[in-house]
């Protein structure tokens, strides 16, 4: 049985991200490490966001992996505030 794993979720702090990209480099396959590029930049926005939202970090990843929206996270209406306000203050 597979497991889906999405390393976003254990990329909680710079450390982390320094060691999956020094890790991902290591294995010398260009394509592959740009990819997790991506990944930590998603990660490092996602780190930000928590941080200026105090919005559970847990929960913001579930959201950002969630495929349909039965499967995005329940979250309280002051939650959704604060990520709209994140994004364009003046409309939320």
């Amino acid at each position: 049985m597979l497991i889906k794993h999405n390393a976003i979720d254990t990329l909680d702090c710079e450390e982390a991200i320094a060691g999956f990209l020094c890790e991902a480099k290591n294995l010398g396959e260009t394509a592959f490490y740009l990819d997790c590029i991506a990944v930590a930049a998603k990660a490092r926005a996602v780190n930000q966001l928590a941080k200026e939202t105090g919005v559970c970090r847990k929960a913001l990843c579930e959201m950002f992996s969630a495929i349909s929206p039965d499967e995005m996270p329940k979250m309280s209406n002051e939650d959704v505030s604060r990520l709209a306000k994140a994004f364009a203050p003046a409309y939320a």
